[in-house]
């Protein structure tokens, strides 16, 4: 249970963890990236705490260009690529990036991961423009 106003976080055991400032849990952390101006080049830190523990979650954003998703169309986008001691914590792998539009609502085209047991992908199933 994470208490935003007490930074604070009570794990089953019942022992106290200290929150960063704008702290999320994993979840939430995609959804709290979105809320963010996205530029060229740009680097983003994000508090994370997962598992009792806390994490930087850095996210770094390619050049926008334009990204072809089957069967839905062409999109401006940008590349963000994760990098944080969570993720092969979770995974076992370090390599997970995201597609975002690149206008203001950041609508998520794809994901792509690897895994300790293989590949993940996400892909958009509906137009963000109809």
């Amino acid at each position: 249970t994470l208490l935003s106003k007490t930074k604070t976080s009570v794990t089953d055991s019942e022992t106290t963890l200290e929150i960063p400032p704008e702290c999320q849990d994993l979840l939430s952390t995609f959804y709290y990236a979105r809320l963010h101006p996205i530029k060229e080049g740009g680097e983003y830190k994000i508090n994370v705490n997962y598992g009792g523990d806390n994490y930087i979650l850095s996210a770094k954003a390619g050049k926008p260009f334009w990204k072809e998703i089957r069967k839905m169309g062409t999109f401006p986008a940008f590349q963000i690529f994760l990098d944080s001691k969570l993720i092969p914590d979770i995974l076992g792998k370090k390599q997970i990036s995201v597609y975002l539009t690149a206008d203001p609502r950041r609508v998520p085209l794809l994901f792509s991961l690897q895994t300790n047991i293989g590949a993940v992908e996400g892909v958009l199933q509906n137009n963000p423009n109809q």
